[in-house]
């Protein structure tokens, strides 16, 4: 006979084991293990053609960010051996030779940034600080910068310089999605110098933004921000942002700008939320980024944005688990996301080989990127710029419409080029007039290597109605093309071949086009 103690004690059991298996059948439907599962192996991994993949280094504990000094020396936070470890690739062939540790007892690093000869390290309760003042290869100088972060939830914390040398730290939200009690939390901290002094708020409403980068022309802030949960297999996307200090980025009524929280969101939750630069598919959990500054990718990959995705947890289908890239023109992003390396996730959706976590780019130009479950440290260098250009090839001007006034006229002109991307394109179409003279000229910011042919206006251009030019276009780099337009406004434009080195100087003529965007 159960006593009346043990009746009520098996009573709140039962209840508790049935609201477990209510919850879990609630949420079952969007949940995947693929990730917490993932033990690492040996990856089958895909870049873009030209490029390759290989193993720098492996059998590390749950890397994290890494960064390379100006030596060439790559310095790793491994959270899973709570230290700091230099890898060094001595006799040039892509694989780390040398391992040494550079500091002991680091509570899960998470982050690691030099600047002005030491190292800031990114621990869960704040922030440490590093030096190497004989230069042996081990950190024998060691202050605690910032010690009074809470811990609780998301506990990696990612530091960064602004280039007017403010340190900015990031700090995650202790849940998916609450009031916090700690203004700190969901937010990037600024503090006045490298000493940790004067900390303010530079941003809030970020609820996990993992990684932060610097853009190298501009010095604006770009961060990573990871979504809330349990809102199903697309929403809300995870995002990209360029920082203003004194933002509000929404969490957490408000996610991505202009989607309201179906807990604690109300009318009005997304008013005066910034937007991100960029969405990314739900639960892909981007996490580093870096800008491409090297010199041996293709001109193409130049400024452009790397992203790492962790992969997700929180979603029927697994997703993320690989490496994706935002092209810049010039200092302008792309609207999306294309991969960049994939594999870590098996083609069944079932097998994860690795996590992707932190990006460096490299002394050599090449990718180097982290794998937290795999232990690993990848190399991703380009193969392919040994080969020569076919120089011959030229782009030639179709047809050409006009509208708009005399002095003011818009030409709408037609290229056919023989684009193969930013190492053959159509740079630019002009008019020039009968002797030679530039009159106006419209740079293309691009290869157009899958819109042929491809109609691009441009004006004001300065002439009179009946005034005869010459409409041609240029490549890159086999120069001006045979076949050129010669009319006028009121009469139209007829096929003209140029005489042999026809106004040939102009190619040196401002405006030049900037980079090339693929």
């Amino acid at each position: 006979m159960l006593s009346r103690k043990q009746v009520i004690g098996l009573a709140i059991g039962s209840l508790i084991i049935i609201g477990i298996l209510l919850a879990y059948r609630q949420i079952s439907r969007q949940v995947n293990l693929v990730g917490f599962l993932a033990q690492g192996g040996e990856a089958r991994l895909v870049v873009p053609e030209g490029f390759e993949i290989s193993i720098f280094a492996e059998g590390l504990q749950g890397p994290r960010f890494i960064q390379f000094s100006s030596e060439g020396e790559l310095y790793v936070a491994e959270r899973g051996a709570d230290q700091i470890v230099i890898l060094s690739d001595d006799d040039g062939d892509g694989r780390a030779d040398i391992q040494k540790i550079f500091a002991e007892d680091v509570p899960n690093p998470h982050s690691i940034v030099d600047y002005e000869g030491a190292w800031y390290v990114g621990v869960p309760s704040g922030v440490l600080r590093l030096i190497d003042s004989n230069e042996d290869g081990q950190a024998d100088e060691r202050l605690t910068l910032v010690d009074d972060y809470p811990t609780s939830g998301h506990s990696t914390r990612t530091v960064e310089f602004l280039k007017d040398g403010r340190m900015v730290v990031s700090v995650g939200s202790s849940c998916n999605v609450c009031e916090e009690d700690d203004e700190r939390r969901a937010a990037v901290l600024v503090y006045d110098d490298a000493t940790a002094s004067g900390e303010k708020l530079y941003a809030t409403g970020l609820r996990n933004a993992v990684g932060l980068a610097i853009h190298p022309d501009t010095g604006d802030l770009w961060v990573t921000n990871n979504g809330r949960d349990l809102m199903g297999d697309d929403l809300p996307p995870e995002t990209i942002y360029r920082l203003s200090e004194g933002a509000d980025y929404g969490w957490p009524v408000c996610h991505s700008g202009d989607i309201p929280d179906p807990d604690m969101g109300f009318e009005g939750a997304c008013d005066n939320v910034a937007a991100p630069v960029v969405e990314m598919q739900a639960h892909s959990a981007p996490l580093g980024l870096v800008f491409y500054d090297g010199e041996t990718f293709p001109q193409e990959y130049h400024g452009d944005l790397f992203i790492a995705f962790h992969g997700s947890w929180n979603r029927s289908i697994p997703t993320g688990y690989k490496v994706v890239r935002l092209p810049f023109d010039g200092n302008q992003p792309g609207p999306e996301v294309i991969d960049f390396a994939i594999g870590w996730l098996e083609d069944d959706l079932k097998s994860v080989t690795g996590r992707p976590v932190g990006l460096a780019v490299g002394t050599d130009g090449a990718l180097y990127v982290s794998d937290d479950s795999g232990g690993t440290i990848y190399r991703i260098a380009y193969q392919g710029g040994s080969e020569e250009v076919e120089v011959s090839a030229t782009a030639e001007v179709r047809s050409v419409q006009t509208t708009g006034n005399s002095n003011s006229y818009s030409f709408s002109v037609e290229v056919s080029s023989p684009d193969t991307g930013c190492d053959q394109y159509a740079d630019w179409w002009e008019v020039v007039s009968e002797n030679g003279e530039l009159i106006y000229r419209r740079t293309l910011l691009h290869s157009h290597v899958g819109e042929q042919p491809f109609v691009r206006s441009g004006g004001p251009v300065g002439i009179e109605a009946d005034t005869v030019v010459i409409v041609r276009a240029h490549m890159y780099p086999g120069g001006y093309g045979t076949q050129s337009l010669r009319g006028s406004v009121a009469d139209g434009f007829e096929p003209w071949t140029p005489p042999e080195g026809f106004a040939a100087e102009l190619e040196r003529a401002a405006p030049q086009p900037p980079d090339c965007g693929f």
